[in-house]
């Protein structure tokens, strides 16, 4: 019987009971008076022997199982038949589709976990994943190993790619998935795993995944680099590079070398040699950036990539202390193009391949051009920090002395394990790390919100352990035990935080901008507070002059006075949890945005009160970050994508979607002076425990295509509290 008439009728109370054939899945139905129960059992038989794994649960809570094992096993086949793998014949194939059942199954075999899984290396591939991150492309001839540059690029053509897709592939999964693995482009994988990877590519499958093996990625990416008949720097240009790596080496001619560097990159370079060759210095520049994460900075990387860029074919016998001399200069060159990028390359990336780790601007559309005042702007990406080992909660900027835009600015980020991590504001790069949260106590703690002040410059964290107060170092200043879910300055040097039914509101004079250094008393300041009976506020924001509005778990929307700590106003809202806040000021109007799990978005005016437009949740689902950066909202969805709305509600159309350059939810954004005189930096901290940093720039060029890097995975709508709060 087809699986697929069980699963559209697995409520039925007639589903027949059947066994599975070899290889496959059987689904064993037990009618039960209430609750409908099923059996599914994976059946393997190898070297004359049976094992078997099973699991019985009720039809609701193994039929997304089923589904997904049965979309995977048949997707797995269609690939084997593809790449000719096997020849199935008929009765494999039945038995690969789900759609026979037929012997019992030996009970007394051992189970799958004794076996070796090394040696069923195909029953690796039949893990659940997630859709790939880039769809297969198949061209005509598909070969890619071992064919030149130029007759790569010229197959592509049709597609308008820069560089190989293939290379564009491995480059976009190492970028969002593999940045922080450590050893990268060091540690090689298993020769089997490689070598069946090169034959599938070889036929035409250029498709990677979140779930390859990056080790594995990155000796393919130099294999093919190495099977060029040419290196990418040329055997004309050999000695030239040669020359100029000792030129820079020499102090009186470090200047003179960087001159001669740049012009045999950006002039003697063939086109499609120097745009692959900028592609991968500029993916390296990344991984360099997070080498305390990778232990790969630009030395250890020039060692393990400079020989795959530079080589030249002898004739005779080579001179074992020549060649450690040439491979010390290659080494030397390969690591001043990873340290100088900027100034080396000359022409901006350029490119319409979604690979592209360029500074292109990014939209989900390719033919939809931004509107609004992105029209004509970019967003160009400048760094990736790691280091964070769970998803990033929140971020907030603090300066020296209240000044954000100060030498001494930081950015602090806050992850779900309570861990904080200090930032330089200008340089991006990590200074200390504090534990906000101790989970070494009984049942850890979840981690609310983040602030820091504009008058003493004091961090302040939201956890349901305490309410803590830092100085910009991650020195502790002060604390209050107890569970807080909000935090908001106000504008008369006060914090007001939404705690368990009350509001507490702590003055922010008296309390110290730095710890105290003789290890005295920690701060325990005390607060005025506003009971509010069964109320929890959940989110809340400062508007005007002296108003606060905030919106309480019982989908409440309240505005205090906060000089006479009065409530003047208060109404329902329709949101289940709203907990998402920004306010933004439009033609001397301001207006506040508010979001929650239901996705939508409703905003208000701050005159009237009233609600002035609401947008109706469009399949993006929960929402879990606003924020107002010049004259438009920047809004984190579930479905991974910020989109970019207009301040003023009469402007209903979506500026922007970008997905850019996270593989998860954007759960934090805010906006960094840029002290250096340029466009101020963008900052996201995402779930998948990275931090991309970009800028909006005016768009030059003459021919910019807005494309996407493209992320097929289906969140499922989660409900109930999350651990932002």
């Amino acid at each position: 019987m087809d699986i697929e008439l069980f699963l559209s009728n697995y409520n039925s109370s007639n589903i027949s009971n059947g066994t599975s054939t070899t290889g496959s899945i059987n689904t064993t139905s037990n009618n039960s008076k209430f609750l409908p129960k099923i059996k599914v059992k994976l059946v393997v038989e190898s070297g004359g022997s049976t094992y078997e794994k099973s699991l019985e649960s009720t039809n609701e809570q193994l039929k997304p199982l089923i589904i997904k094992l049965n979309n995977k096993i048949k997707k797995y086949e269609e690939s084997l038949n593809k790449k000719n793998f096997v020849t199935p014949n008929k009765q494999s194939s039945s038995s690969m589709n789900l759609l026979q059942k037929s012997a019992t199954v030996n009970l007394s075999s051992p189970s799958l976990s004794q076996i070796g899984l090394a040696h069923h290396s195909s029953l690796k591939n039949l893990q659940i994943t997630t859709s790939p991150d880039v769809q297969p492309v198949v061209p005509s001839n598909p070969i890619v190993f071992g064919v030149s540059l130029d007759t790569l690029i010229a197959k592509e053509k049709s597609m308008e790619l820069r560089i190989p897709t293939f290379v564009s592939n491995i480059l976009n999964t190492l970028f969002l998935h593999s940045l922080g693995v450590e050893g990268l482009f060091r540690i090689s994988g298993s020769q089997i795993e490689i070598q069946n990877r090169r034959g599938i590519v070889n036929l035409g499958d250029y498709s990677t995944s979140r779930d390859d093996n990056p080790h594995v990625l990155t000796v393919l990416l130099k294999q093919f680099l190495r099977d060029l008949p040419e290196p990418i720097c040329t055997n004309a240009l050999y000695d030239l590079f040669l020359a100029a790596s000792d030129q820079i080496n020499f102090q009186q001619c470090k200047d003179n070398g960087f001159e001669v560097l740049k012009k045999l990159i950006n002039s003697n370079l063939p086109v499609n040699n120097r745009n692959l060759l900028q592609h991968l210095i500029h993916f390296l520049r990344f991984v360099a950036m997070n080498q305390t994460v990778n232990l790969m900075g630009p030395s250890n990387l020039s060692r393990v990539f400079g020989p795959n860029l530079f080589w030249k074919k002898e004739s005779g016998p080579l001179d074992i202390q020549i060649l450690q001399s040439t491979s010390e200069k290659v080494n030397f060159i390969t690591e001043q193009m990873i340290l100088h990028y900027d100034s080396i390359f000359e022409e901006p990336l350029q490119t319409t391949s979604p690979a592209v780790l360029s500074n292109t601007p990014i939209n989900s559309n390719p033919a939809s051009i931004p509107t609004g005042n992105f029209g004509g702007k970019k967003l160009v990406i400048h760094s990736k920090l790691l280091g964070h080992n769970k998803s990033i909660q929140w971020m907030t900027l603090c300066g020296n002395g209240g000044d954000s835009s100060s030498s001494s600015s930081r950015v602090w980020s806050l992850d779900s394990h309570g861990m904080a991590r200090i930032w330089d504001s200008q340089n991006q790069q990590f200074i200390k790390e504090v534990e906000v949260v101790d989970q070494s106590k009984c049942g850890g703690g979840a981690v609310y919100q983040m602030i820091s002040t504009t008058v003493n410059n004091t961090v302040w964290t939201a956890t349901s352990q305490r309410l803590a107060i830092w100085d910009i170092d991650g020195g502790l200043i002060g604390e209050i035990p107890g569970e807080s879910y909000s935090l908001c300055e106000s504008q008369n040097k006060e914090i007001w935080v939404g705690g368990p039914q009350v509001l507490n509101i702590y003055s922010l004079d008296g309390i110290p901008s730095t710890a105290s250094d003789n290890g005295g008393e920690l701060l325990k300041p005390i607060g005025t507070n506003l009971f509010m009976k069964g109320i929890i506020i959940l989110a809340m924001c400062k508007v005007g002059q002296n108003r606060i509005w905030g919106c309480s778990s019982e989908k409440t929307l309240y505005v205090w006075d906060t000089k006479t700590k009065e409530t003047i106003h208060q109404c329902e809202i329709q949101e289940k949890r709203p907990k998402r806040m920004a306010c933004i000021e439009i033609d001397d109007t301001e207006y506040i945005w508010i979001g929650g799990d239901e996705g939508s978005i409703q905003i208000f005016n701050s005159k009237t009160f009233k609600l002035e437009h609401k947008i109706l949740n469009q399949g993006w689902d929960k929402i879990f970050h606003i924020a107002s950066i010049n004259r438009e909202i920047w809004i984190g969805f579930w479905d991974t994508t910020v989109r970019v709305f207009p301040g003023d509600p009469k402007n209903k159309e979506i500026l922007i979607d970008y997905k850019g350059y996270h593989s998860d939810v954007v759960s934090s954004i805010i906006e960094v002076p840029n002290l250096k005189g340029g466009d101020p930096f963008i900052w996201f901290g995402s779930y998948d425990k990275s931090i991309s940093i970009v800028s909006i720039k005016e768009d030059t060029a003459k021919s910019w295509n807005f494309t996407n890097i493209k992320k097929n995975f289906n969140r499922p709508i989660r409900q109930g509290f999350s651990s932002r709060g």
